[in-house]
């Protein structure tokens, strides 16, 4: 919704919530593809794509080459980090973005260079104009580079570099800035913040979406110590243990912190160590404040498999030492070298053809995605027969995007509620469906053509049932039309 607003010259106001920057991409993609999905895709295949060069730089940078290429083919072949680099989501465009300006912000500093120094804030600006925490790396990794010269006594001419990166940072973050606060009153790095509180909130008080609550007014960090201090405590225990059993294996841990610490002992690298660290901040405020999802820990899985990388390139050396007795290695010992490049090569493909199903025919299931295609037909199912006039009040972002028709969310409230919203925004239909159903168990009555199709099933008065019907491989749906007083 975003993208085609920016592209049909209406602006940016529906960013209040979601940063522009990978809509804007979307949007100038779209001019040269048939559809905004496949726009979306494009964007995302290339920018995941690209996540091999600062992740091969960082490892050259402050390692060795072979680390480099160890972290990069991780990098390519990781589940997670693969899927979201195939689907229209931000995830991938962030995470190439932000270590691209990690990579030239050490460069600006190490080398008093000021050409890197213009090129990480403008990477460093996008990454945050991408996904909200963007500035919280740039700003945690500012602090350690001043910290670090202020105690070593360095000149202090490295930091005027490290001034420039903040400074194109601004500018160019700085009209998002301004826009923010004509459409909220408020100066904000970033209209989501509070969205994602609410969303947490919702898990911990089991109050399903309460964000969309009329009643519900929006807290911010400070009010979650005062009014909910038992929820700060165990929502970082939670998030805590599912980084633990979602982010890497057992053994990845165990190499990741051999990786970190081995060679870290004198002062630079050290510096260098914390200033990789240093990315990890963001993760330290979603793990005390929202809830933990898939989407929140990607990012910092490139530095972990620079850190994995160094270790089998420290244990490949340490072999080779014993084997050749401290001098040359020579003969086919020298080729244990490559171990770590092979190691990473043979898990990397056991890794991807253990994704590759048996059965590459098997029809589609919502399980497989959760439901993002079947919420696809479903809205150009509704697209074709209901009015182009219509106004949808849908749970699903994605139906109502894929319908074409203008759409609203329900409010969290009663049916009567629900109903009254519905005509004072001139709205024609309700769609209901599970998602609706999982977020509003108050209209369970409903879905009584779902339910138990077996029962006869009359309507409430102010609902005409439409059509109940369900796309293949996904889950039932119900098209009301609401009836106008």
């Amino acid at each position: 919704a975003i993208a085609k607003q920016f592209i049909s010259g209406r602006g940016l106001s529906l960013a209040l919530h979601y940063p522009p920057f990978y809509p804007i991409l979307l949007g100038l993609a779209s001019t040269v593809s048939p559809s905004f999905e496949t726009a979306g895709l494009a964007v995302s295949v290339v920018m995941g794509s690209l996540l091999v060069v600062p992740v091969y730089l960082l490892g050259i940078e402050f390692f060795d080459r072979r680390v480099g290429v160890v972290a990069a083919i991780l990098s390519i072949s990781w589940p997670p980090l693969r899927y979201w680099s195939t689907a229209v989501m931000t995830q991938s465009t962030y995470i190439t973005l932000l270590l691209l300006g990690v990579y030239c912000l050490w460069r600006a500093y190490k080398h008093s260079a000021w050409f890197p120094s213009v090129l990480a804030g403008a990477f460093f600006a996008a990454a945050h104009l991408t996904r909200s925490e963007g500035v919280l790396v740039l700003a945690s990794l500012t602090a350690v580079l001043v910290l670090f010269t202020l105690i070593n006594r360095l000149s202090r001419r490295r930091l005027l570099y490290v001034l420039l990166s903040l400074g194109v940072f601004s500018l160019l973050f700085s009209p998002y800035l301004i826009m923010l606060h004509e459409l909220t009153g408020k100066w904000q790095l970033t209209g989501k913040g509070k969205i994602a509180i609410a969303d947490a909130l919702s898990e911990y008080l089991q109050i399903p979406d309460i964000k969309h609550d009329p009643s519900f007014k929006e807290l911010g960090y400070l009010d979650l110590f005062r009014l909910y201090p038992e929820y700060i405590r165990t929502n970082y225990l939670k998030n805590i243990a599912t980084c633990w059993h979602d982010m890497l294996p057992v053994y990845g841990w165990a190499l990741a912190a051999a990786g970190f610490l081995a060679g870290a002992l004198s002062r630079d690298k050290m510096l260098e160590r914390t200033y990789l660290l240093a990315t990890f901040a963001p993760l330290l405020v979603i793990v005390v404040f929202f809830f933990i999802g898939p989407e929140y820990t990607q990012a910092y899985l490139p530095v972990l498999f620079l850190c994995i990388g160094n270790a089998l390139s420290l244990a490949t050396g340490w072999v080779l030492k014993r084997l050749s007795g401290g001098a040359r290695a020579g003969g086919p010992v020298r080729y244990l070298g490559y171990a770590p490049v092979c190691l990473a090569l043979i898990y990397g493909a056991w890794i991807v053809v253990g994704a590759v199903p048996a059965d590459r025919n098997l029809p589609y299931h919502y399980t497989r995605d959760g439901g993002r295609l079947d919420d696809k037909r479903i809205g150009l199912r509704l697209g074709k027969m209901l009015p182009e006039s219509a106004v949808l009040m849908t749970r699903s972002g994605r139906i109502g995007f894929y319908s074409g028709r203008s759409y609203q969310i329900p409010p969290q409230t009663d049916y009567p509620g629900i109903i009254d919203a519905a005509r004072k925004n001139g709205t024609d239909y309700l769609i209901a469906t599970v998602q609706l159903l999982n977020m509003r168990p108050q209209l369970e009555f409903l879905f009584g053509p779902i339910i138990d199709p077996g029962r006869p099933f009359t309507p409430p008065p102010e609902l005409e049932l439409v059509a109940v019907s369900q796309e293949p491989g996904g889950l039932p749906y119900i098209v009301y039309r609401i009836k106008p007083l």
